[in-house]
Parts: C-alpha cells; structure tokens; sequence
C-alpha cells in the first residue's frame, strides 16, 4: 500500500495525541515510534499547568473592570441650528423669574426687486431686473434670483412671473419681493 507524506503526518499527529491522552490520565509517556519518516526526530513535550493556547481563557465574568472613556462630542461638529445645552447646576436653586425672555427671530433680508426693462423677440425675449443695485438679464423660464419668481412671459412694457402657483403683472419700473 503506497503511503503519502500527508498520511504519514496524520498518523504521527494521532499517535501524539493518544500520548498527550495518556500523559493526562496518569499514565507514563509511551515513546512515538517515526516509522514514516525516519530522518525526522521525535520531539516528547512534557505537560505544564498552564493553558494551552486553543482553550478559552475560565476567568468569571465581572472579574475585572474596563474603564471606557465618553467624551462629549465638539460643538463645532453638530449640524448648524442645533447647540448644546449646558449640565443643569443641581447645587444651585434659583426661583424662576416672572419674565420670559422673548426669542430672537431673525428676519430675511428685505430685498427689493425692480423691472428696469424688457426685450421682447418672441422666444428668446428677456427681462432686467435691477437687485441691490445690479442689473441682471433673464429669460423665460429662468428663476429671478434667490426670490423663487420665475420670469413666464415678456410683452412690450411688462413681464408675467409667477411663484409658487401666484401670478404676477410687472410693468417697467415695478418693484416687487
């Protein structure tokens, strides 16, 4: 019957293990015969009271305390709108005022828009609207600025805008917000 190297190793890793098997009942290490390979030595570890490496580690739990840290996260690195309120003092007692302190609302710019002019040629007609001081061109259908108008129509003296289902009429020289 050919034998392998593999087979070899096998039978010697068993034979190791009956003797390791052996070693733990009490019994004196019987000696591992090297019949497959002859030129290799033979190697008799004796047993130690430590654990080997495969077994699990059989401390108790809760033996032993972790300290883990918990920082509070950086101000700077919460999305824009949202603070971070401060610890309550709980050694300090304060009576509540009888004032309530009114909350700031911050107000939009007031911008104010004016229709300055109007090119009409069909198609490709447009309008200027004059914002802060700054004559801008636009055609149809194109947004007016941030005011969420949109230019619909040019007829001689005035542009139709509409947003947000609102429509309406500007002649030249018209503000509108």
């Amino acid at each position: 019957e050919p034998t392998s190297p593999f087979a070899d190793y096998a039978q010697k890793a068993l034979r190791n293990i009956d003797q390791n098997a052996q070693q733990t009942n009490g019994s004196t290490p019987a000696p591992v015969e090297n019949a497959g390979n002859p030129g290799v030595p033979t190697v008799v570890i004796p047993r130690t009271n430590a654990p080997s490496p495969l077994t699990p580690n059989r401390t108790t739990p809760g033996s032993e305390r972790v300290y883990v840290p918990v920082y509070q996260i950086p101000s700077n690195l919460y999305p824009p709108g949202t603070g971070v309120a401060p610890l309550p003092n709980l050694g300090a007692s304060k009576r509540p005022s009888k004032s309530k302190p009114k909350p700031s609302i911050a107000k939009a710019p007031n911008v104010s828009r004016k229709l300055v002019g109007v090119l009409d040629q069909g198609e490709r007609s447009v309008a200027l609207f004059e914002t802060n001081g700054i004559t801008q061109r636009y055609e149809i259908g194109e947004s007016i600025s941030s005011s969420g108008w949109t230019l619909v129509e040019v007829t001689k003296d005035q542009a139709i805008i509409r947003r947000n289902g609102e429509v309406r009429s500007l002649f030249v020289g018209h503000s509108f917000q």
